[in-house]
């Protein structure tokens, strides 16, 4: 009867569910089965111990696929050990992320689980892992470094020679002072010029040595003859 084929067709609208629905379960699904996923050359993989996503992806017939993890106890070629596969990252644990150098070569960033960098992987020729280690490290300039610095020992020889010439008089200490600015500042331009490391110290203590002779020997004998001379009115 039409009762009963009306009451049949919504019994099977309401028990299949809407393409909206539909795709949304599915890509939550897909997204929460995913998110840990990423892909890995070989060698990195196995220096983590990460269980594999896909076994089958690497495409060496010598790969054991009886679990995820029995790639761990084998022996890979180089050409093997630079091969990408996809892996599964911890839940609760870090990252990995894989960005391009200036020229353009895969890195991998390693971020521990408070998202904070840890190194950067490279995987090299003969299929090691390498580590790129900035050459602050080794106590080396970094090129891309463009901050200015000045070392310790600037500061305590400016000190020196200053607190020298205050001891001098107010006007050596003036003459020091300013000079050792002037000094800096002629320093930066030149670092500005030449676009490399210049030391600190020669300009501002060459000019600070002079002006520090010429105001204890000529300068402050002028002002203390002007002073025994009386005041002077304008």
């Amino acid at each position: 009867s039409q009762i009963d084929r009306h009451a049949q067709s919504e019994k099977s609208a309401t028990s299949v569910p809407s393409p909206l629905h539909e795709s949304q379960h599915d890509q939550s699904e897909r997204s929460a089965s995913t998110s840990r996923t990423i892909t890995l050359p070989l060698a990195i993989a196995k220096i983590y111990k990460l269980p594999l996503a896909a076994p089958g992806s690497l495409g060496a017939s010598s790969l054991d696929t009886s679990s995820r993890t029995a790639y761990l106890q084998q022996e890979f070629s180089a050409a093997e050990l630079q091969m990408s596969v996809q892996v599964k990252l911890p839940r609760s644990g870090g990252r990995i992320e894989r960005t391009l150098n200036k020229k353009r070569e895969p890195q991998y960033v390693v971020y521990n689980k408070d998202g904070e960098v840890k190194r950067t992987l490279v995987v090299g020729k003969e299929g090691t892992v390498l580590e790129i280690v900035r050459n602050e490290d080794y106590g080396k300039p970094d090129p891309s470094d463009n901050t200015i610095k000045l070392g310790l020992g600037d500061f305590i020889f400016y000190s020196v020679l200053v607190s020298k010439a205050a001891g001098s008089g107010f006007a050596a200490f003036i003459a020091c002072f300013m000079s050792i600015l002037t000094g800096l500042g002629g320093t930066l331009v030149l670092l500005a010029v030449y676009h490399q490391a210049l030391p600190a110290l020669p300009i501002s203590i060459f000019l600070a040595v002079i002006m520090f002779v010429l105001t204890h020997y000529c300068m402050e004998p002028w002002i203390q003859e002007l002073w025994r001379a009386g005041p002077f009115y304008v």
